[in-house]
């Protein structure tokens, strides 16, 4: 249309639309609950209604066809035509229909329209009447937009904040180089200012948390179609009781966190709550009941799943585990029921013969587990067989600052929670002792505690961190501080690691790794990496390679560059290709190992910028990626990349080969 601003009549076409398809999804499934409610009936056929008038308004002919027979359905509906569930299954396939043609374009409407014509057509399965005990405002459809700008500057005041971290941390390093007294009674002042600067900074973070918060009923009110779909293909009929009160938490947490309020939900349906005719038998109604509650409790926020169905049969997953060789009978026949219980959030368990489409696959039990505790929650089941099972999920109110000691081991900085530290101690050579079986043991007044060395051969032992649970300390090389800070998710070639817990970004090229203590294999694991990248590279060979990362991943860049270091190259980062152009201009390098997905310019239009630029063209090219198709391949190798790695491949010694192989006879 020849409208000036059409585009964005379009935008509000669509908000609007989204607004009202969830009103109708609404209306519907309240709709098998109270299915004579004439004013749910005149709600629908009114939001119906405008959708159609709209739609043909802005030119989306087929929507607005979708829309008439939606409306003309409800009509018949009303006139007794058309049976309830019947109703309310063609109604939804209009409902996505719409969805589907406001977000991605129109299609097809033929099946569709024949759909709304003939539901008799449709099979009749499960039954849901869902309840709701609040109420969700209008005013919600307008805050995603606010959110995600105050998403937006609260990371970048937290990260603002690290950078101050880092910048103060060197405090004492800075001042030891400088020899003029005045010179260093300036630095002085600037960085006590500098540190006021933090604070504040500090302060304004936590602030800005506080509007992070929204009402728990946004994501209760947004499962119910969720929930409405499970239970209807599989042949359930359930009441949903779905409460809450005006308590609101973190979106990011809830973001987090949905997944996995989801699985539980299915399994209560699938595994829980029995079929019609096998509750008759058990005397039970009819109807199983589901009951999804919020609530506060001792400053937490409690998501409660509960339902009356079979329950746990706590002795078949003992005997599954058995079977599947998790546990040995003699374990089994000494666990209390809370322990068989936990059997349940074992990587892989399930007391089903078979794998479902509903439940049994994508999140599992022990994933739910290890999400709600990476979030500082926890999560407790309860379970009565043969009149059912309450789950609870136990969460902060928000993703709060954790209190870290930061330290170094060789080359790298770690941070472990304060709170599991019980002390620090700085060695003292003569209360170490060491065995003839080579264990070693601290003396800390009339106590002897045993020690583990986590500091490289040959280099100097300065520390002691006694942790509080298990009364072991763990020698480090150095105590850089202890800071109120936010955690980062892992990404890039480590994020698979399970026993990095996450990262903390302390400048531009310098992170610390959040990890626990008592899992050593991290520590061995870097510290045998930093050996075997020592015997693979001969470093006069390589004293004189320049080498550019390039990658938006701050734990990506630190660990890829932190490898080339430790290999004896000379490394030079950028966050974007735009960056990286800027430091191919500038200076040279024998080689470029770059991402692909980055803002401002992507990795192949990096790669092609250097093939088309002629002191450039001759240049090695490394893709490292999380893209791993063979078409993303194929346009890696036809922008001009040397080599395809991916991420979730990624092997050290391999990816050192291949840069040693393109380095050779530069």
């Amino acid at each position: 249309m020849g409208i000036e601003g059409f585009d964005e009549i379009i935008n509000v076409f669509k908000d609007e639309v989204r607004g009202r398809l969830k009103n109708i999804e609404d209306g519907l499934i309240a709709l098998q609950s109270n299915p004579e409610d004439q004013e749910i009936l005149d709600n629908l056929q009114r939001e119906a209604h405008t959708i159609k008038g709209a739609a043909r308004m802005v030119g989306y002919s087929r929507t607005g066809e979708v829309a008439h027979a939606l409306e003309t359905l409800i009509k018949r509906y009303r006139s007794g035509e058309v049976e309830t569930e019947k109703m309310v299954k063609a109604a939804l396939r209009a409902v996505d229909y719409i969805r589907n043609a406001i977000e991605k374009g129109e299609s097809d409407e033929k099946s569709v329209l024949e759909v709304l014509e003939n539901p008799d057509k449709l099979q009749g399965e499960g039954t849901v009447e869902i309840t709701k005990s609040f109420e969700v405002e209008d005013v919600w459809k307008f805050i995603p937009v606010e959110y995600e700008q105050i998403e937006k500057l609260s990371q970048k005041l937290e990260d603002l904040y690290m950078r101050t971290v880092g910048i103060v941390r060197y405090r004492k390093d800075l001042l030891s180089q400088i020899e003029d007294r005045k010179t260093a009674e300036i630095i002085e002042k600037l960085l006590s200012d500098f540190d006021f600067f933090r604070k504040s900074l500090h302060q304004l973070t936590m602030e800005i948390s506080d509007l992070r918060l929204v009402p728990v009923s946004k994501v209760f009110d947004s499962i119910t179609r969720p929930i409405y779909e499970i239970a209807t293909s599989l042949g359930k009929k359930v009441k949903v009781n779905l409460r809450s009160t005006d308590i609101k938490i973190d979106k990011r947490i809830l973001d987090s966190i949905l997944d996995s309020i989801i699985h539980l939900i299915r399994n209560a349906l699938d595994h829980g709550i029995e079929p019609p005719e096998e509750r008759v038998k058990k005397g039970k109604p009819e109807y199983g009941t589901l009951y999804l509650s919020a609530f506060e409790r001792e400053g937490k926020v409690v998501i409660q799943i509960e339902d009356d169905g079979r329950g746990i049969d706590t002795e078949q997953v003992v005997k599954k585990a058995v079977e599947k060789g998790i546990i040995d009978q003699e374990t089994a026949a000494h666990l209390s029921e809370k322990e068989k219980i936990d059997l349940i959030f074992i990587h892989g368990f399930s007391t089903k013969e078979r794998v479902s489409d509903m439940s049994g696959r994508g999140v599992g039990m022990d994933v739910v587990k290890s999400r709600v505790e990476e979030l500082g929650g926890e999560i407790s089941v309860e379970t009565t067989p043969g009149y059912g099972t309450r789950i609870e999920l136990i969460l902060p109110l928000t993703i709060a600052t954790v209190n870290l000691i930061f330290f170094r081991i060789g080359e790298f900085t770690f941070a472990y929670p304060s709170y599991h530290v019980e002390n620090i101690i700085r060695i003292e050579k003569n209360r170490l002792i060491t065995l003839s079986n080579g264990r070693k043991y601290y003396d800390v007044g009339e106590e002897r505690i045993p020690v583990v060395d986590l500091v490289p051969a040959g280099e100097g032992l300065e520390y002691l961190i006694v942790t509080r649970r298990n009364r072991i300390g763990y020698m480090v090389n150095e105590i850089v501080g202890e800071e109120s800070v936010v955690i980062k998710r892992m990404s890039g070639p480590l994020k698979n690691l399970s026993m990095l817990k996450g990262f903390v970004p302390l400048s531009t090229e310098n992170i610390a790794y959040l990890i626990d203590l008592s899992e050593m294999s991290i520590m061995e694991s870097m510290l045998k990496f930093r050996e075997e990248i020592k015997s693979h590279v001969r470093p006069e060979e390589v004293k004189r390679k320049r080498i550019l990362v390039v990658d938006d991943s701050p734990a990506t860049r630190e660990v890829v560059s932190g490898l080339l270091r430790g290999a004896g190259y000379e490394v030079v980062t950028a966050e974007n290709g735009i960056q990286a152009m800027r430091e191919l201009g500038k200076e040279d390098f024998d080689l470029v190992v770059t991402d692909i997905n980055m803002p401002q310019m992507d990795g192949y239009e990096l790669t092609k910028y250097i093939r088309e630029t002629p002191h450039l063209k001759a240049l090695p090219v490394i893709m490292l990626t999380s893209f791993g198709s063979a078409e993303e391949r194929k346009k890696g190798k036809e922008v001009g990349a040397d080599e395809y790695l991916t991420k979730g491949s990624f092997d050290p010694a391999k990816f050192l080969e291949i840069i040693r192989k393109y380095l050779e006879g530069r």
